[in-house]
């Protein structure tokens, strides 16, 4: 079951809508419980492209990292927010796995 806090795989739009790129997003919260849509933050191993005062990273020295599944030190992109449909998770990591 999908819930708020995990780290999933789904496909992600580009800005201009032509592509998605499959990548991690942290699923913050299901909008609408008639429909599957859940607002995600992508989430990226680019840590060079962090917005400083709005983006987090996260680090494997961070307490969090070892359940979080990701592979390496990421930063979650506040600023790139969607609401995507949960049909199109491909995977999800449920904490503890």
């Amino acid at each position: 079951m999908k819930h708020a806090g995990q780290i999933a795989l789904m496909p992600f739009p580009y800005t201009d809508l032509t592509h998605s790129k499959k990548r991690p997003v942290l699923l913050l919260r299901r909008l609408d419980h008639a429909q599957d849509d859940w607002l995600v933050c992508m989430v990226s191993s680019r840590l060079h492209q962090a917005e400083q005062a709005l983006d987090w990273m996260l680090r494997p020295d961070d307490d969090e990292f070892a359940d979080s599944g990701l592979k390496v030190a990421s930063v979650f992109r506040l600023s790139r927010l969607a609401v995507l449909d949960g049909e199109y998770i491909l995977s999800c990591k449920n904490p503890r796995d």
